[in-house]
């Protein structure tokens, strides 16, 4: 299962990631061209949990009736620096990942079609999805997933939720 929507909000939690980056300073001091932090303390509760598993579930309802996320397991963002990228992988088992976006990639040359994207293998298909600010992707835990090569810095608040 992907769903791909809109979260209105997306700014309260462009808030948040900043706040987070700043706290996550011995994590930028890397090589890579991919910079992953903990958004809040794994295990913890957050003071924004109850705010966000409602937000999401607002949204996630227009497509899927019924849906309720489960526990929150673990909440990081992600900073894409020039040509960062993501190699094809997967979640845990018996959990749903959400992708929240808050930068757009540019449109011209020779990246034009890929550049920044992120990929989904499900099922035997392929998809590509256009990174957009407020745009909120959801799979099950056995989407592989990948990002290709950014042509310029891309942000992106990831949740994964128990099902």
């Amino acid at each position: 299962m992907i769903v791909e929507t809109f979260l209105p909000n997306w700014k309260d939690y462009e808030d948040i990631f900043i706040e987070w980056s700043k706290k996550s300073t011995e994590n930028w001091k890397t090589e890579s061209t991919t910079v992953g932090f903990d958004i809040g303390q794994p295990g913890i509760p957050n003071a924004f949990d109850v705010k966000l598993k409602e937000d999401y579930n607002n949204v996630i309802r227009q497509h899927i009736k019924d849906w309720n996320f489960g526990k929150i397991l673990n909440i990081w963002g992600v900073y894409y620096k020039d040509f960062g990228y993501q190699t094809l992988h997967r979640h845990n088992p018996d959990s749903v990942a959400t992708i929240l976006y808050f930068d757009n990639q540019p449109e011209d040359e020779k990246l034009t079609t890929l550049n920044g994207l992120m990929y989904t293998i499900y099922n035997d298909e392929n998809k590509t999805f256009k990174p957009e600010p407020g745009k909120l992707i959801l799979m099950n835990w056995d989407v592989w997933h990948g990002v290709y090569p950014a042509k310029e810095p891309r942000r992106s608040f990831m949740v994964d939720f128990a099902t």
